[in-house]
């Protein structure tokens, strides 16, 4: 599913080699909406409208963008891969909105000051805590990032939070 399609679907990524499971979610809204619901994190993957159509997808959907379009389909993406999806689900993250690069959607790639081929995992709030760009974005750095950087990352983002709710029960007299 990807942005452009409003139709509020939830597909599961295709799990056929015991990876973590992901749910690509319709719209930005409702990525940010089942996060807030279940306090979880969610990702964006930005994207062209090529890769958009496969990245994540089962072998049936390559297939057909495959035959539809010269037997050609873009190369595997972080999100093919089911040692990145055991760590995205390792952190919570199963809720993933793409979105193609398209003219309808440039408002959206200029509002996250992002480019194609850009991850970014978001806070159940809508806080952006870590971006991934251009190679970044392959396999082995994405496992790299999320084993260091993100997961200092993720891991000050959770304290912060924790503070947050203390501060909040403590105020309302929640204790």
């Amino acid at each position: 599913m990807t942005e452009t399609d409003k139709t509020p679907v939830l597909t599961a990524a295709p799990d056929t080699d015991g990876g973590g499971q992901m749910t690509w979610v319709s719209s930005l809204e409702l990525a940010k909406a089942a996060a807030e619901l279940n306090k979880e994190p969610y990702g964006i993957f930005f994207c062209t409208e090529a890769v958009a159509s496969v990245a994540g997808e089962d072998a049936e959907a390559k297939a057909a963008y495959k035959l539809a379009h010269s037997g050609v389909v873009p190369a595997p993406t972080a999100f093919d891969s089911k040692n990145v999806r055991d760590w995205f689900a390792l952190f919570g993250i199963r809720r993933w909105a793409k979105v193609p690069d398209t003219a309808g959607n440039r408002p959206i790639f200029e509002r996250y000051g992002v480019a194609p081929n850009t991850i970014l995992f978001l806070s159940p709030d809508g806080v952006t805590w870590a971006k991934l760009t251009g190679q970044q974005t392959e396999e082995k750095a994405v496992i790299s990032a999320l084993g260091s950087e993100v997961l200092r990352k993720f891991e000050r983002y959770v304290s912060e939070a924790k503070e947050r709710a203390l501060e909040t029960n403590r105020n309302t007299g929640g204790w």
